[in-house]
């Protein structure tokens, strides 16, 4: 049974008082303090919000790397400390997925240093991470990156097969094709397929899946650009 009301920009959300009180320390300290039936949050999304609640609810943080870093924000504000500990956790663990969120979080926050490192690893353990279920949580913007990125002398990685690279390109569209397909010849286009063999060139006009892709004039123009 909700009894008070938490509001955020032109959202409102009902909630339990005591269950809010019992994560949030300071929401804790403020409401043995007044008593009031709502209150309203600044700076913090009502999205983020969504995340925070259903925490607190059933236990399950629902976060990607593309909200992680707001909702720790969120959680270092209220003082919830168990969605701050399993944000670091996620962040400190010897995983891809640790790779691909500590990129985007660096990506979010504008530290180039950080993003520069959490890409050589992105690129080093490349199978691996495109592999990875929050590669397809990427915006389009760091997956033509990470791509273009793959085709730099200075990356100084070790990137087994090229291919590996059309494939999880092709992945990416593929995962969600009615919103990412505009986005087709942009990110075939940050492939370096002048870096694969003719055999691999060939493999590219007949991929396994996602064959749509590989049909476009653009796409048949990049490749055969790099047979040539």
């Amino acid at each position: 049974m909700t009894d008070f009301v938490i509001r955020v920009e032109d959202y409102i959300f009902h909630v339990q008082k005591d269950l809010i009180m019992y994560h949030s320390s300071i929401l804790q300290d403020f409401l043995n303090q007044n008593s009031i039936s709502m209150i309203t949050l600044i700076n913090i999304e009502p999205e983020t919000l969504k995340v925070i609640l259903h925490y607190m609810y059933t236990s399950h943080l629902k976060i990607n790397c593309q909200n992680m870093t707001e909702v720790y924000r969120a959680a270092g504000s209220l003082r919830i400390k168990e969605i701050m500990a399993k944000c670091i956790q996620i962040m400190r663990s010897k995983t891809s997925s640790a790779d691909i969120y500590k990129y985007t979080t660096a990506w979010t926050l504008g530290v180039d240093c950080a993003k520069y490192d959490s890409l050589l690893k992105i690129l080093s353990n490349l199978e691996r991470c495109t592999a990875d279920k929050e590669f397809m949580n990427l915006h389009v913007e760091q997956v033509c990156e990470i791509f273009t990125a793959a085709g730099l002398d200075w990356t100084n990685t070790k990137i087994k097969s090229f291919y590996q690279l059309f494939l999880a390109g092709l992945k990416w569209i593929d995962f969600d094709r009615e919103e990412r397909f505009q986005h087709t010849i942009l990110v075939m286009g940050s492939i370096p397929f002048k870096k694969m063999s003719h055999q691999e060139l060939l493999l590219c006009l007949n991929p396994p899946f996602a064959k749509y892709v590989a049909i476009l004039p653009g796409v048949k123009a990049i490749i055969h650009a790099a047979l040539s």
